[in-house]
């Protein structure tokens, strides 16, 4: 890994940059228009984001709170748990657990940072990492394996829609750091007894794996408050994805990556309640007035991205 690469930690990095673009546009719009000729590499892509009004204002909140979740989680005297973007965070935040989720933080430097992720790619594959394996993982891993992030305490992974490099890379990252390691073991099948009670009991012993790592008991009274915002989160989602079927749709398409990106980072966390009200009411208001939620104003086609997609180009590939 270059010098110059290690000069400053990763997350601290990126944290930085995204609580900066959540600011930026807190000011007035001439505020906001003069301030991007002093950011030319993350210009057009903050944009996309101040450009889709409140609900794009919110997601960079969002992640931006994700980062400073992770940056004081030592001050705040919690443990930093490394789990898959299919894992749901919510039993985690029951029991005041901060979540680090590497897709998520490979995603964010994709994104934000000319530079890119390579030189974190190709420190994975020096240490021993696989040149084939999944580049969502390689990209923050990298800098986790060479000290740049913030220390994890340990690693719990989810089977459930994960591939095999997803899975290997959360093993590897757990014995290269010498790091405890619970792997859920998703059965084959899921609509009979004997599997449902499989997956009940593996998932009660990762709860008692992440009491014993963590030092706290989960607390049923918070995970109950926790159950009680995702069905609050359910429901918005499906107000949204009901709009999605209209023609045209009064969804804006940045919402795809808002939607999951929240799920991913906030579930059962009031962060992202406050973000769906916010889609929803935007949503809302462009049906009323029977505008779709495209930048110029006409749907031409409708296409089905199922993944990445909408990272290329500054998150503006579907105008």
């Amino acid at each position: 890994m270059r010098p110059e690469i290690q000069e400053y930690p990763y997350d601290w990095l990126m944290g930085s940059t995204l609580r900066a673009a959540a600011n930026l546009p807190r000011g007035t719009k001439k505020e906001t228009e003069l301030a991007y000729r002093y950011i030319p590499y993350f210009k057009r892509i903050e944009k996309s984001f101040v450009d889709g009004g409140d609900p794009g204002v919110e997601t960079l909140e969002l992640l931006a709170a994700y980062y400073e979740n992770i940056l004081t989680a030592r001050q705040q005297g919690k443990k930093i748990a490394a789990t898959t973007f299919c894992n749901s965070p919510a039993i985690l935040y029951a029991m005041d657990i901060v979540p680090v989720t590497f897709e998520i933080l490979t995603a964010i430097g994709a994104m934000v940072w000319k530079r890119g992720m390579f030189d974190y790619m190709d420190h994975c594959v020096e240490s021993g990492m696989p040149e084939t394996s999944c580049s969502s993982q390689r990209g923050a891993l990298g800098a986790v394996l060479a000290g740049l992030c913030e220390n994890i305490d340990f690693v719990i992974c989810d089977t459930p829609g994960v591939c095999d490099t997803n899975a290997n890379a959360f093993a590897f990252v757990s014995e290269y750091l010498d790091k405890p390691f619970y792997q859920l073991n998703y059965p084959s099948s899921i609509g009979d007894d004997r599997s449902q009670q499989y997956h009940i009991d593996d998932y009660k012993e990762m709860i008692k794996f992440a009491e014993q790592h963590s030092g706290n008991k989960l607390d049923y009274d918070r995970l109950a408050e926790v159950l009680t915002e995702i069905e609050k989160q359910d429901a918005m989602i499906a107000d949204l994805e009901d709009m999605l079927m209209l023609k045209p749709t009064p969804v804006p398409p940045l919402f795809s990556l808002s939607l999951y990106a929240g799920r991913f980072c906030f579930s059962g966390h009031k962060q992202y309640t406050t973000l769906l009200e916010s889609m929803v009411k935007s949503a809302n208001a462009n049906l009323a007035a029977g505008i779709t939620g495209l930048k110029n104003g006409e749907e031409k086609l409708r296409v089905f991205m199922c993944y990445i997609d909408h990272y290329t180009l500054d998150v503006n590939f579907f105008n």
